[in-house]
């Protein structure tokens, strides 16, 4: 049964769908070719009894802005590379 965090998002998995354990937040790098390859801090939750992962739409929406902001970074790195070179 969904419940409400007092963030307002609604988290629909507050327990494991394989096993039913409790979950934790994990992360993994992950990369991105981008110009040349990012890599970045990507969080899922993970059952703390079975290992099995997944990721709720909140966290989705993290990711996808640790990807947006790694990719920015990079080029602001070969901008500045170019510039002292």
């Amino acid at each position: 049964m969904p419940t409400q965090p007092s963030d307002g998002t609604l988290n629909h998995r507050q327990i494991c769908d394989r096993c039913g354990g409790a979950p934790s937040r994990a992360a993994r790098s992950r990369q991105v070719a981008d110009v040349e390859t990012v890599s970045y801090l990507a969080f899922t939750w993970a059952c703390s009894v079975c290992g099995n992962t997944w990721i709720d739409d909140r966290l989705e929406r993290l990711n996808a802005q640790a990807e947006q902001a790694a990719r920015l970074e990079a080029r602001h790195t070969r901008v500045l590379a170019r510039r002292a070179s």
